[in-house]
Parts: C-alpha cells; sequence; structure tokens
C-alpha cells in the first residue's frame, strides 16, 4: 500500500452549512485524521475505517474553531480514536505567563482563560492527549509536525491574553493564526497542512513545499501572498478544503486561481498520492491548467 490522503468533502455542497475540513493520511495502513470539522465528514472517517478493517487512528486537531473540530467527538464516540495530538497550551502556561507585562493578569486568571477558551479541546482530557511540539514530532516515516515555532505562538498567545489587545495577529484570530502544521513526504515530494495558520506562521518554508493547503479555506487574500512567495515556481500545487456554503463568510469564492494548479473540495472528495505530484505540466508560464477532482476522476482543462 502506498501513501495516500482524502480530501473529505459532504455528499451535497449546501447554501447555510459550514461541513469543515478532514483530512485521511493512510501511510502504508497506518492512518492519522487531519481535522474533523462536522458529523457527517466523522460518519465518512468511520466508513473509510470499516471498509478498510482499521480499528484505530490518530487524530491531529490544528486548532480548535468548530469547523476543524466538530467531528472529534463522534470520532471518539466510536472508539476509534488511539491518540488527539494538538498544542495544548497549558504546558506552556510560564512562557506565555512571562510575556505578558500587565499586571491586571495572574497565572491562575490566565490558567483560567486557556482553559475557558480551549474548553473543546479540554473536554478530551480523559484521551490520549498529546502536545503537538512534544518530543520529535515524527507521526510515521513519512508525516512530521513541523509548525508553529515555540516563540511564535507563545507571543501570539500572549497577545491574546493582554487586557486591550487585539485578538488579531497578521490579519487571523491568534487561535487560527497558531494552527499546527503537518510535513506529508510523498517519496521526496512534500505537502504541507496548514489548517487556518497566518502567512506569517510559515512563510519562511513554503519554497521546501511541492505542494501547499492553502490556509482558510482558499482565502483570496491568504493566497495571494503565497502565490506570491512562489511567484517562479509555477508547479507548485495548491490543495483547497473548501466545505462552506454559499452564504458561509470565507472560503474560496473569490479566489483568483489563473496559473496555478488548483484541488478544491468545491468539485468533490480528493485523492492525493504520489502519481498527482507527476501530473504532466504543458505549455508556458501563461498556460494554466484547472483541476476539478471528483472522487478518483481527473477533469483537465487547458486555457480557460
Amino acid at each position: 500500500m502506498n501513501l495516500e490522503i482524502k480530501v473529505l468533502a459532504p455528499k451535497e455542497q449546501k447554501d447555510d452549512v459550514d461541513y469543515g475540513d478532514c483530512f485521511i493520511i493512510n501511510d502504508n495502513g497506518k492512518v492519522v485524521v487531519y481535522d474533523c470539522g462536522s458529523e457527517e465528514l466523522a460518519d465518512q472517517v468511520l466508513n473509510y475505517l470499516r471498509e478498510r478493517n482499521i480499528k484505530k487512528i490518530d487524530l491531529i486537531l490544528s486548532h480548535n474553531d468548530s469547523d476543524h473540530f466538530n467531528g472529534i467527538p463522534k470520532l471518539v464516540e466510536n472508539g476509534v480514536v488511539n491518540s488527539i495530538t494538538t498544542l495544548l497550551l497549558l504546558k506552556y502556561k510560564d512562557a506565555i505567563f512571562n510575556k505578558i507585562k500587565d499586571n491586571r493578569v495572574t497565572k491562575d486568571s490566565l490558567v483560567e482563560h486557556i482553559t475557558d477558551m480551549y474548553s473543546n479541546i479540554y473536554s478530551l482530557s480523559g484521551l490520549n492527549l498529546q502536545d503537538a511540539l512534544d518530543n520529535d514530532n515524527c507521526l510515521t516515516t513519512n508525516l512530521k509536525i513541523v509548525g508553529p515555532a515555540t516563540e511564535y505562538f507563545v507571543d501570539a498567545v500572549a497577545k491574546q491574553f493582554t487586557p486591550n489587545e487585539s485578538n488579531n495577529i497578521d490579519g487571523s484570530t491568534i487561535m487560527n493564526a497558531i494552527s499546527v502544521q503537518l510535513e506529508v513526504n510523498f517519496n521526496g515530494q512534500k505537502l504541507l497542512l496548514t489548517g487556518d495558520a497566518d502567512f506569517a506562521a510559515f512563510d519562511d518554508k513554503i519554497k521546501n513545499y511541492d505542494a501547499i493547503q492553502l490556509p482558510h479555506h482558499g482565502n483570496n487574500d491568504m493566497a495571494q501572498k503565497i502565490f506570491e512567495k512562489n511567484a517562479k515556481r509555477n508547479d507548485v500545487l495548491y490543495i483547497i478544503s473548501d466545505n462552506k456554503g454559499s452564504n458561509i463568510n470565507g472560503g474560496s469564492a473569490n479566489l483568483e486561481v489563473k496559473g496555478h494548479r488548483i484541488m478544491n473540495t468545491k468539485n468533490g472528495a480528493l485523492s492525493i498520492n504520489e502519481s498527482v505530484f507527476k501530473a504532466e505540466r504543458k505549455g508556458t508560464l501563461n498556460c494554466y491548467e484547472i483541476y476539478s477532482f471528483e472522487e478518483n476522476t481527473i477533469f483537465r482543462r487547458n486555457k480557460i
């Protein structure tokens, strides 16, 4: 069996529903799920496991927004979750507290605020919770957590819990900005999963990757920064998990795709394997391809 990723999409996109993100990564029989944002996507994960007679998964939660978290309780209830890896901010309470230069904040109040704001994560504390930055961060031979940098997220969270400071950093909410980043290695070709991370959280490593998940479900402002960084790398593959209804804010509705290799769940679930990276690229820099993936079928159109 080869390494494969399935980027899930709902059976039917609905205007007023955000089904969230869910990536199933099968590394030679070891299954890791990156985010699970709705019960429908959780059902798809459970069906995937039943079809392959797989009993347990390890789960990575990029951050605690509902569209990345809401399917996890169903997976837990069905007894398939072996471990959950995410940022456990209470572990860093001393470092965060030392960055807060405001006497109104005590260490006890900081702990209380973190526990409250990240209550969905800490509701899972009876499970095998792992901190994303522990040990060497390798989940399998081909999967490795590569971000956020400790200094970056400690500074960001300290800002979040300092009175009169903005809850945003570099244009993102802080809980989004510090999303856990995952590297997937396809025999030397590398994919970066970003969750909803801010550009500044991973801009120093963008050129190391052959494929990148565009954060914020393909938000155009974020995407343009990444495209500009990769201006001379027209063969980079961009993955978009956009399961937001048309009446939901955010997503890829306004994304300018011309000149870029794009895979988007708006067209159905995606299958990513080593052969996807080897898809032949034709034409010149002024010629582009739009990739539309539905289940396992690829439709390729040039010069649309």
